[in-house]
């Protein structure tokens, strides 16, 4: 099963510039995250494959890992 969280360009471009995200490597230019998108379809289920989609434009965090705890009925933990 594929799985991939989306949202809004305007919400990716702004969240990718977050300073949260060079401490794990990730990409912070919102300039090659446009090019990116322009080039490469990454929000389209394929056809033949399982896809769980969630759009995280208006959500918290807390709210996706709810979605997917509740999608693959995972063992809630409680936090420390």
């Amino acid at each position: 099963m594929l799985r991939a969280l989306v949202c809004d360009r305007e919400v990716l471009l702004k969240r990718v510039q977050s300073e949260t995200r060079s401490a794990y490597g990730k990409l912070t230019d919102p300039l090659v995250m446009a090019d990116l998108l322009d080039r490469f379809d990454y929000a389209t289920p394929l056809p033949f494959e399982p896809t769980l989609l969630i759009d995280s434009t208006h959500l918290a965090p807390t709210e996706v890992a709810a979605q997917i705890v509740k999608h693959y009925d995972l063992p809630l933990v409680a936090a420390e």
